[in-house]
């Protein structure tokens, strides 16, 4: 008596389940775009209206990833500024400050292994990175306070100097009147008094 043996079923053949796969590098990818996305919301939302020429700029090319050009624009900014010689000696230390903080943002936004730390690493990550956009925008306020601080100064000083200017103008022509006046006056007492000397010696002989 044959007894026909049935074929096994290979276990171990993933020729059907290769195409159901799980891509662990894709989804590492969109939640890392998803992370990118998120942060750059919350950065957008705390430039925020109405701010200054050179916050709106600097602040708005870091949460736009591009640091470079960020540096660079409060670098041009800052130097642009040749007509207030005082200007850039007072703000060099916030300058410094200032790109410190914008480079230890794309440090941490660019941290290689976020996408695959918890999601507290994350949160901390993130909250870091808008603390240092925070304090970048109050040094960059503080650059604008000085920038206009040293424009006031500058039109004190030349308030001061027309007002100088014409007190000394004033006091030329007023002493020049004085003077002509003067001579004037002079000249006439000594017709006077020639006039009246002729007439008493006539008179006299």
């Amino acid at each position: 008596m044959s007894t026909s043996l049935k074929p096994i079923p290979d276990i171990y053949d993933l020729s059907d389940q290769s195409s159901s796969a799980v891509d662990y590098q894709a989804l590492e990818t969109e939640k890392a775009h998803e992370i990118e996305l998120k942060i750059r919301r919350e950065l957008s939302r705390q430039i925020g209206p109405h701010l200054g020429e050179l916050r709106q700029g600097v602040l708005q090319l870091v949460a736009d990833n591009q640091y470079d050009s960020a540096v660079e624009e409060l670098s041009l900014y800052v130097e642009a500024k040749t007509s207030y010689p005082l200007f850039q000696s007072r703000v060099e230390s916030y300058v410094s400050h200032c790109n410190n903080l914008i480079f230890a943002i794309q440090a941490k936004r660019d941290f290689p292994s976020s996408v695959v730390m918890s999601y507290a690493r994350q949160q901390e990550l993130s909250e870091k990175v808008r603390e240092h956009f925070e304090e970048l925008k109050q040094f960059l306020k503080k650059i604008e306070r000085v920038e206009r601080e040293v424009k006031l100064d500058d039109m004190r000083s030349t308030v001061w100097f027309l007002k100088t200017f014409t007190y000394c103008v004033f006091a030329l022509f007023a002493l020049g009147f004085i003077l002509d006046l003067s001579r004037g006056m002079a000249q006439s007492f000594f017709v006077a008094f020639g006039a009246l000397t002729e007439a008493l010696v006539q008179l006299v002989l």
